[in-house]
This record gives C-alpha cells, sequence and structure tokens, in this order.
C-alpha cells in the first residue's frame, strides 16, 4: 500500500491532474499481488473466527456494534 501513496505523492507533486492520479494509482492497484495478504487473512480468520465476520466500517477500520443505537454508528 506505501507503493500506492508514494505514486499519488509523486504524480501530485509533478502537478499531474485528479484524474490522471486516480487512473495510475487504480492501476497499480489492480496490478498488485495480494496473494500473500489474502493467505494471512484467511489464516487470521481461522484462528479467530469470531472476528472473520464484523461488518467494519472501511474508512476508519472500526468495528460495527449491533444493535446500533438509534441507528448511528457505535463509537
Amino acid at each position: 500500500m506505501g507503493a500506492l501513496v508514494a505514486l499519488h505523492d509523486s504524480l501530485t507533486a509533478k502537478g499531474r491532474s485528479a484524474a490522471d492520479i486516480e487512473r495510475a494509482v487504480h492501476d497499480q492497484a489492480h496490478a498488485l499481488d495480494l496473494r500473500k495478504m489474502n493467505a494471512l487473512i484467511q489464516a487470521h480468520d481461522r484462528y479467530h473466527p469470531i472476528e472473520a465476520n464484523l461488518p467494519t466500517n472501511l474508512r476508519t477500520g472500526d468495528y460495527h456494534v449491533w444493535p446500533v443505537p438509534e441507528g448511528r454508528p457505535a463509537a
């Protein structure tokens, strides 16, 4: 993931447009080989199954706690 941030920062420093940056980062992200990371996640989920299917907020990484009081995300 650091490579994606570095690419973004490099293109931003060169004054590339937001569309060019998005396209370049998207292309590089799709080229990543995530098999090793996925294997690590699967191994973790086998040993910690209670965490395997917990819904998370992708922006914050926080787990959603159910029930959510008054329809608001749990803190």
